[in-house]
């Protein structure tokens, strides 16, 4: 659980904080690079879940399993970089990566050995599609860029995440 929310909160805040996080560290002709930044965050998310299972295969003694896992999506990522780049650019480069992260979590999650939990699963799908619509909508209001709501909507989450039990004390 503890992955999960972490790699939520680094995401959305990757998203709603790209603006500035670009205008305080670079000059203005990163400008272009926040997309690439909103884009590549969405690997944190996937990252985060990968590490847990990642972790599961190691303890279930299955190295080769994951070791394998992790060069095939490395090469899945080059392929795609390959492929998107010359067409897309910086934006090719990041969505060969938050696809070859995506590939490399099912493929984790698939060769580990564990309790499918459904209720957390299904809590966490929701949280996902839920901050997935909400951006959407704040995109095509041009409100993706106010910092206000995007601290708004990380308060919001968090307290969502307490409130379903995603998130408790103990952790």
């Amino acid at each position: 659980r503890i992955l999960m929310v972490v790699g939520l909160g680094a995401t959305l805040a990757l998203i709603f904080y790209a603006p500035l996080i670009i205008r305080v560290f670079f000059t203005d002709s990163f400008g272009p690079s926040i997309l690439a930044l909103r884009i590549l965050a969405l690997s944190v998310v996937l990252g985060f879940i990968s590490i847990l299972f990642n972790q599961l295969l190691l303890i279930q003694n299955r190295e080769k399993t994951a070791l394998y896992i992790i060069m095939f999506g490395a090469f899945f990522n080059i392929g795609l970089n390959l492929i998107l780049i010359p067409r897309y650019s910086l934006y090719g480069a990041a969505w060969a990566t938050v696809l070859a992260e995506g590939v490399n979590l099912l493929l984790l999650q698939h060769y580990a050995v564990w309790n499918k939990d459904k209720d957390l699963i299904f809590k966490f799908a929701a949280m996902v599609l839920a901050n997935t619509a909400i951006l959407v909508l704040l995109k095509y209001a041009g409100l993706l860029n106010n910092l206000a709501i995007g601290s708004s909507i990380l308060l919001i989450n968090l307290f969502i995440l307490i409130k379903i039990k995603l998130l408790q004390k103990q952790d």
